[in-house]
């Protein structure tokens, strides 16, 4: 694997981190907000690869020096903010009919990017030390989604976070006053409102060319190539379970080892390799992006 650990170069990977910036809920979705989304979509399939080949030191070093684990901590903790304040009322309002809901989904997947990076990085004591005082956040933030599960698992309901006390896990101790959380909060607080209106005309109302450059923009990123780096096991062919190096060139999701092999499974494989192509056909011509 260690050929697979070089998706960035220590260049790369530097100027990604430098660049790490805490912002504000109003801009989210905005310009800037989402160059920093790919830059941490980056630098969480290099953490990823980095550590499946033992080769973390750098990403290590980086994030330690230019102190950007607070930075991801509280980036995470403004995106838990937006999705329970700010969203709900986005989705309210009149005038909120998005040609693609696709930028909403990268404001949601961002939360869960955030955790994977810190969630490999975090194996190593150098990255718990330098969280510095924003661990609590992070305990805190780790508490409440404990307690969303926990609260499930005893009511079957999923609850808000206005509703939930420490009560809701059985045996949960007291948490200190989550700084970050409450700071932002604070700064926004009756604001929720314009903060939707002001993203749904800015932020969540793109163009067919906005849109087709961020379709294009997204599918670099997400390349098949650097997604199956990730996956520590090779593709094993669809009909006789070895190692398979050949994808179906239609739907690009099933894999062979031989020609021989695909022709023997197209008739198993062929309801779900049309309707897999009739998907990503539809997705281009609703993006207006040539294959």
């Amino acid at each position: 694997m260690a050929e697979a650990a070089a998706l960035l170069l220590p260049g790369e990977a530097e100027a990604l981190v430098q660049a790490l910036r805490s912002g504000s809920l109003l801009n989210t979705g905005d310009h800037g907000w989402l160059r920093q989304h790919e830059a941490i979509e980056k630098l969480n399939m290099q953490a990823i690869l980095s550590a499946s080949a033992s080769q973390e030191q750098l990403l290590i070093e980086l994030l330690v020096n230019y102190a950007k684990i607070p930075t991801l901590i509280e980036e995470l903790i403004s995106v838990e903010i937006w999705k329970h304040k700010v969203f709900p009322v986005l989705c309210q309002l009149k005038d909120f009919k998005p040609k693609s809901t696709f930028p909403i989904y990268l404001v949601l997947h961002h939360e869960a990017s955030i955790v994977n990076l810190l969630e490999t990085m975090f194996f190593h004591k150098e990255i718990c030390e330098s969280a510095e005082d924003t661990i609590l956040d992070l305990i805190d933030y780790s508490y409440r989604k404990l307690t969303l599960l926990a609260a499930w698992s005893t009511n079957g309901e999923f609850p808000t976070h206005e509703k939930l006390l420490p009560e809701d896990l059985t045996n949960a101790s007291s948490m200190q006053v989550p700084v970050i959380r409450d700071r932002i909060v604070r700064e926004n607080s009756g604001k929720w409102q314009a903060i939707a209106k002001h993203q749904v005309k800015h932020m969540f109302s793109p163009s067919e060319d906005e849109l087709k450059h961020l379709a294009c923009r997204w599918a670099r990123t997400y390349n098949l190539d650097v997604m199956e780096a990730l996956v520590p096991e090779k593709p094993k062919c669809g009909l006789c379970g070895s190692e398979a190096t050949k994808r179906c060139s239609r739907c690009q999701n099933e894999w062979y080892c031989k020609r021989e092999c695909q022709v023997q499974h197209w008739q198993k494989h062929k309801k779900a390799c049309n309707l897999m192509a009739d998907a990503l056909k539809k997705i281009k011509e609703d993006l207006k992006v040539q294959p």
